[in-house]
């Protein structure tokens, strides 16, 4: 299974007027798979809608929506709030914010947290006050917010709510948005609500390009999501939304993108049109274990209610597809992609504690819950360290800031990581954890960032780094059970993920990569790849 995207090409116009190129993306996440800015720069007309790694989209001629990595309106990738009377454990909350509150005569009081106010002294956050009215006897709530009222009954979503943020009173604000959803009102209040997001009709941040164009699509299709990560994975995972809720809420999201693309279809009568969707990579993620009897986050009775999500989720996107198809004329061009598929995540490996284990990483004890190694480790003494999901780096001198490996001795240590780690065995299963381990020279090119991991882990099918190793820690077991919601993965070895690339003509390509798609693409309007790009037309 994959991750999804898709490509629509068209050089000429359409209707008979010569070859009409548009595409359309349901893509994985850091990769950009055409060329908008060259292509624009040649007068070729482009649309570009939530590309990955688009932030802030650069004003080149193309029209451009920004995709993965556009933040909220705090700057994060999107913290949702959460005030509840009812008891709540929110000690390893991330992604978000809980808030105890009480109802004084049916009426409670909160705040929206804002993005900092860097016209005050110190940078305080700024807020929006609101009150919620409870109608417990009837099972509904009114919500006030700056003049707004908005009638809610248990278990509705609201519509997005245009807000203020006053940075110097009457003078100067910021504008967001936000939904409400009513998650309970009796016995106790449950009151979710989305991350504020930057306003289209509005925007404080650059998320389109023209800026203008932001506004063009709301005053067009209503406020819409803007960050780049609309589905609230972290509100699933940590209880706040349950399945059905979080279905509803990443339908949503969906709705809105599904509009804008249909809408473009019937726009769009010459050059390049993309669109991404992320649907397809999101379900994956939080549902394989409603599927697979094997997860260890399996529930036999959750399975057969959410059991088909994945497929239903593939079907839309099928429908995707045959709109597109149904959109075009003869001399179109359809390409249809994912940069990755998809694989079980039974087990998490914690690819530190095997550094500390084997004498990579020294001077900290590993059996102390959250130990971080970055104020822990003995750096005068540690050779290698994990960082991110599949990097693995040396301690190098002149590069880390306290690094103890001279750079003659970085081959003798990577040679000697690259035959070590795919020897590897899960403890309780004796399975094989690491399929296959990639020395920088060998994956990036021959300008190697100076930066980069010094190798790049490829994990076994059902296995992944553990959460808690990605961020720097070491913990007690090496390996253990993977019980989240987050079930499904494919940041493990590239040959147990591949992805998907249908296209509406023959491909000749032996081996097309994701740099081809791009190749291609130019290739399409006559246009010549820039020095440094290693792509190769497909057909």
């Amino acid at each position: 299974m994959a991750g999804g995207s898709s490509v629509l090409l068209d050089p000429g116009g359409r209707n008979g007027a010569g070859d009409a190129l548009g595409q359309r993306g349901v893509a994985g996440e850091g990769e950009r798979p055409v060329d908008d800015d060259l292509l624009a720069e040649r007068g070729v007309p482009c649309e570009v809608y939530r590309v990955p790694t688009n932030f802030p989209p650069q004003d080149t001629g193309a029209r451009q929506l920004a995709g993965l990595g556009a933040p909220d309106l705090r700057g994060t990738y999107g913290e949702f709030s959460y005030f509840t009377e009812a008891p709540f454990d929110a000690a390893d909350l991330s992604g978000g914010a809980v808030y105890q509150v009480a109802a004084s005569n049916d009426r409670v009081d909160a705040q929206l947290i804002g993005p900092p106010n860097t016209l005050r002294e110190g940078e305080p956050n700024s807020v929006v006050d609101f009150h919620v009215y409870l109608d417990r006897e009837h099972r509904a709530a009114t919500i006030a917010v700056q003049g707004q009222r908005i009638v809610l009954r248990q278990g509705e979503w609201s519509g997005w709510v245009p807000l203020r943020f006053e940075m110097i009173p009457h003078l100067r604000s910021v504008a967001g948005m936000c939904r409400f959803y009513l998650k309970q009102v009796a016995p106790a209040l449950k009151l979710y609500v989305t991350p504020v997001n930057v306003d289209p009709m509005d925007p404080a941040l650059p998320i389109t390009a023209p800026r203008g164009f932001a506004r063009d699509l709301a005053d067009r299709f209503g406020r819409f999501y803007t960050q780049g990560f609309p589905q609230d994975v972290k509100a699933l995972r940590h209880g706040v939304l349950d399945d059905a809720e979080y279905l509803h809420q990443s339908g949503l999201a969906f709705d809105e993108a599904r509009r804008m693309y249909e809408a473009a279809l019937d726009d769009f009568q010459r050059g390049l049109l993309f669109y991404y969707f992320s649907a397809t990579d999101r379900t994956q993620h939080m549902f394989w274990r409603t599927m697979d009897p094997r997860h260890p986050a399996y529930d036999a009775r959750n399975a057969r209610e959410y059991g088909d999500v994945i497929p239903d989720c593939y079907r839309s996107a099928d429908r995707l597809v045959g709109s597109a198809l149904e959109a075009m004329d003869p001399d179109t061009t359809l390409i249809v992609l994912s940069d990755h598929g998809f694989s079980p995540f039974y087990r998490e490996f914690n690819l530190n504690t095997w550094l500390a284990d084997n004498g990579f990483l020294v001077g900290f004890d590993r059996w102390r819950k959250g130990t971080d190694i970055f104020p822990n480790a003995d750096w005068r003494r540690t050779l290698a360290y994990g960082l991110g999901f599949n990097a693995l780096y040396v301690n190098l001198d002149g590069r880390e800031a306290e690094g103890c490996v001279r750079p003659a001795e970085r081959d003798m240590i990577v040679q000697y990581l690259l035959d070590e780690l795919p020897r590897v065995r899960d403890p309780e299963t004796g399975a094989r954890i690491i399929e296959n381990v990639y020395a920088a020279r060998d994956v990036y090119s021959s300008t190697i960032p100076e930066r980069a991991p010094d190798l790049i882990v490829g994990y076994a099918r059902g296995y992944r780094c553990a959460d808690s190793s990605v961020l720097g820690e070491v913990t007690q077991h090496l390996v253990s059970d993977n019980e989240d919601k987050w079930s499904g993965d494919h940041c493990i070895d590239r040959a147990a993920v591949p992805g998907i690339l249908v296209t509406s003509k023959p491909i000749t390509a032996e081996k097309p990569d994701l740099p081809d798609i791009a190749a291609t693409v130019l290739a399409e309007f006559g246009v010549e790849p820039e020095d440094g790009m290693t792509g190769r037309a497909i057909w």
